[in-house]
């Protein structure tokens, strides 16, 4: 730095010796100060050129007066910024003396003195005064202080306590206000109350008040919109009843509410891109969530303890993932404690059979997580200076596609249509041939879509060859009549769960012992097809046992089949080699294939040399690298937990029912939740009779989460199989596709 300054100009003004890096630009002493002295006074709106508006004036301290508006404009285009401007240097941030003020005065102030500034790159949200209100609540605030009651609650009553001191400001319906339209300048200062709220229920969690404060500020940071959504979804239930569904409305604040479909932001102020296309973006990822979250809460009804419960556990554990390390550590920590909360608050009302409750929050945490996952891509999509949309949906686009910009679900739309000869058998939903296609759209007219990718210029030349298929595999198909009844009179006497563990012990006692397996290193795929074959008899042959899957029509039993027999088999043999080898299996990344056949995962190839050009290693690495971490985590799960034959049969039985219900719909999303029901009421009967454990709240939710990360491995399995298809990776073509789609 020192050499550097003592041979360098200032890049701004020319003249004088540089002084060093100043707000990302060499520069000298005066020059900073002077970028600093108008970001934090806001000089430059006041700012007229010396030469009338020529912007041309020449920037040099020779001169004794220069204009000031062209200085600042050449700091700006020289690459300044202001991420580094100290602005409360000069007058030290003060604590409003009346922190719950009334809620007129908590609305935004005026735009004219918003924190927007306007230079000609790029446009500046300065956070600085907020950071710092978020400062002082999160290290200097202690709410139990002078409020020895609280001291008596248990952790989760605490953070309750917490959530009704903010539900008790909520306007009554003919007090709020709507909300239209609005520029983004006002939402962001709409955001800060909401921010500061979360803040302040935080600070309630002994947990939290003990980390750090860069690790509190982290911790706030990823966690303060999703419980935003998660808490409104919830208030707005309360508040409008079926109104959400019939009306469309929601909750923005204590104050404001919105109707989907018509609440527009105005995003000038920082994008060139047009508001109809931003809206256009964020929309349906957003009214996805919170339908699926208002559609949950209207069905559970939630108490405020519960509700409570589910923040708790959505903050700490998308905190514990995202930060890692000691916050982590101290996320399982929290989770048990709250978890054995929700315990004695069920026990005190009576209710000890919780299972059919805890389930059904723990499924809407993930959900949320995967929600959310996605719309911080579409965030970061957005954000980026070379991102462009999809000319069909203009979602955000993957890349050139048969010729044309496009994103991946588009162009394998397209790939398929050409492929299997649909275009012939598609029908228009409108029946004039103008539907719109919008990634916003749940249901796309494919016709109308189809249309459009050809219409955009789309050809099936530049990729596909259907001609060129080499070879037709034949899929031993698991039909209906092999999924047949397995009445007797012994199994009558058995509620669901035990069947299906009746089920699952029939195949594993054939299991044979370590010693003697047989080590594999590599497969010819035709063999590897065999194995598979295999465990689709087996997964047939489980499934049968269950009352409520055997009465689905022929043709859902055997969609269900094949959507869960790949899942079902991969989770059924992580749990076999943590049981047959237990620690050791994981340190030796052992994993057995089926009952006579065991691998080392990371070692393990199948030659794919069949059915593609492409090397065998880069396939088997395409493959596994993704999903090992989940694998990993997988494995550590169930060698912590040693689940019982019931709780991995449970597992199982989830695992299926709750996938199938999501992918199928329909008369088998509505059987779903009653199977998951009833096995939960099996699960508590088995906790309560055969353990001899009333508090099992916090071995159920590591068993959820158990599950939660075999579907997660399931998606990305299914994302990696998508891919291969669209680059047509493998030559080869399956009399029953879809089911090697899992």
């Amino acid at each position: 730095m020192d050499e550097q300054s003592s041979s360098s100009l200032c890049k701004v003004c020319s003249s004088f010796q540089a002084h060093g890096l100043h707000f990302g630009v060499l520069s000298c002493r005066a020059c900073a100060a002077f970028f600093r002295r108008t970001v934090v006074n806001e000089s430059h709106r006041k700012f007229k050129c010396r030469s009338g508006a020529k912007n041309t004036c020449s920037v040099s301290n020779y001169k004794k007066f220069h204009c000031r508006l062209c200085r600042f404009k050449r700091c700006v285009n020289l690459g300044m910024t202001p991420d580094n401007v100290q602005y409360n240097r000069d007058v030290p941030f003060r604590k409003c003396k009346n922190d719950d003020s009334s809620d007129e005065s908590q609305e935004a102030s005026s735009e004219q003195n918003s924190p927007w500034k306007r230079p000609d790159v790029n446009s500046i949200y300065d956070t600085t005064m907020l950071r710092n209100k978020i400062k002082f609540i999160l290290e200097k605030e202690n709410p139990l202080l002078g409020k020895p009651h609280l001291e008596n609650l248990n952790p989760l009553m605490r953070m309750e306590y917490a959530l009704r001191q903010w539900r008790k400001r909520q306007k009554p319906v003919e007090k709020l206000k709507f909300l239209k339209g609005i520029t983004i300048i006002k939402l962001l200062e709409l955001f800060e109350p909401l921010m500061l709220v979360v803040a302040k229920w935080l600070i309630y969690d002994e947990h939290f008040r003990k980390l750090t404060f860069d690790q509190k500020f982290n911790f706030f940071k990823l966690v303060w919109n999703i419980w935003h959504k998660i808490e409104r979804s919830d208030m707005s239930i309360q508040v409008f009843g079926q109104r959400v569904f019939t009306e469309k409305l929601s909750l923005f604040s204590d104050i404001y509410t919105t109707r989907d479909g018509e609440f527009r932001i105005d995003y000038s102020a920082v994008s060139d891109n047009s508001n109809d296309e931003i809206n256009k973006m964020f929309r349906g990822s957003m009214e996805k969530m919170m339908g699926i979250l208002t559609s949950r809460f209207n069905e559970l009804k939630p108490t405020s303890v519960e509700i409570t419960y589910i923040l708790c556990q959505m903050v700490w554990t998308l905190a514990g993932k995202g930060i890692g390390g000691e916050v982590a550590e101290i996320a399982d920590k929290a989770c048990e404690e709250y978890a054995n909360n929700i315990h004695d608050y069920y026990v005190s009302q009576n209710q000890n059979n919780y299972a059919h409750r805890i389930i059904p929050f723990m499924n809407i945490i993930k959900d949320v997580k995967i929600l959310n996952k996605g719309f911080k891509r579409i965030q970061m999509s957005s954000s980026s200076k070379d991102s462009a949309l999809c000319k069909v949906c203009s979602t955000s686009a993957h890349g050139l596609h048969f010729g044309v910009l496009s994103c991946r679900a588009c162009a394998a739309f397209f790939r398929r249509t050409v492929v299997l000869d649909c275009a012939k058998k598609y029908k228009c939903r409108g029946g004039k041939a103008k539907c719109s296609v919008s990634s916003t759209e749940r249901y796309q007219c494919r016709l109308c879509r189809f249309n459009k990718c050809v219409s955009l210029g789309m050809t099936p030349d530049i990729n596909i060859a259907f001609e060129t298929r080499v070879r037709y595999i034949a899929v031993s198909k698991a039909n209906q009549s092999d999924i047949r009844s397995s009445e007797n009179h012994d199994l009558a006497k058995l509620n669901p769960l035990m069947k299906m563990e009746y089920g699952l012990r029939k195949w594993r006692e054939q299991q044979r012992p370590a010693d003697q397996l047989e080590f594999i290193k590599t497969m010819k795929v035709r063999k590897l097809l065999t194995v598979f074959e295999r465990h689709m008899h087996i997964v047939a042959d489980w499934l049968v046992h269950d009352d409520h899957f055997r009465r689905l029509s022929s043709e859902d039993k055997y969609l269900f089949f094949k959507i869960v027999w790949n899942v079902w088999s991969r989770f059924e043999r992580c749990d076999m080699t943590v049981r047959i080898f237990g620690r050791k299996g994981v340190e030796d990344n052992l994993l057995i294939l089926n009952d006579s056949l065991i691998c080392r995962r990371q070692q393990f190839t199948v030659d794919f040399s069949e059915i593609t050009d492409v090397p065998s290693e880069q396939i088997s690495r395409m493959l596994t690298t993704t999903m090992e971490n989940i694998i990993g985590r997988l494995f550590s799960s169930l060698i912590e937990l040693k689940p019982s034959s019931i709780e991995v049969t449970y597992m199982l039985c989830q695992i299926s029912w709750i996938i199938a219900g999501k992918i199928i719909q329909g008369n088998v999303a509505n059987v779903s939740d009653a199977v998951c029901d009833e096995y939960a009421n099996n699960f508590h009967e088995y906790y309560a009779t055969q353990e001899k454990r009333p508090n099992y709240a916090s071995r159920l939710i590591k068993l959820m989460a158990i599950v939660n990360d075999t579907q997660k491995l399931h998606m990305e399995r299914k994302k990696i199989l998508e891919l291969a298809k669209l680059f047509e990776i493998f030559k080869v073509e399956f009399s029953e596709p879809d089911i090697f789609e899992c």
